[in-house]
């Protein structure tokens, strides 16, 4: 290994190494074609998919027993492979109150049965 400067410079200034880093950009130029090339193939196979899926649907589908109906499906019946849609935030919160207050009234019960047993405790 060369430990001079001039030494150093003088493998810098090589045209070698020069056209090493041509070579490497060309090289991540190609790459990227590559994967440009790459990206719509994939793109033109989702859109024949699509397309596809949309001749497929005008098919009946089979379709099974769902575990709910929604508004929009009152048969409650689901295609398979799609999945139902969430809850909006509003049910949710909805949701989480009823359970609360129901869980709340439950300890509010055991709590006066509690209080009930140890007051007649003495009457009998």
């Amino acid at each position: 290994m060369p430990k001079q400067p001039e030494e150093q410079l003088e493998l810098l200034s090589r045209q070698d190494i020069r056209t090493m880093t041509k070579d490497m950009a060309r090289l991540r130029e190609e790459e990227s074609k590559g994967e440009r090339e790459r990206i719509l193939q994939l793109q033109k196979e989702q859109k024949q998919k699509k397309q596809q899926g949309a001749l497929a649907t005008s098919v009946p589908l089979q379709t099974t027993l769902g575990p709910a109906s929604s508004a929009g499906n009152p048969s409650g019946l689901v295609r398979q492979g799609e999945l139902p849609k969430p809850p909006s935030r509003a049910k949710k919160a909805l949701i989480r109150i009823v359970i609360s207050l129901l869980l709340l009234f439950v300890a509010f019960n055991a709590i006066a049965l509690a209080y009930s047993f140890w007051k007649n405790q003495g009457v009998v």
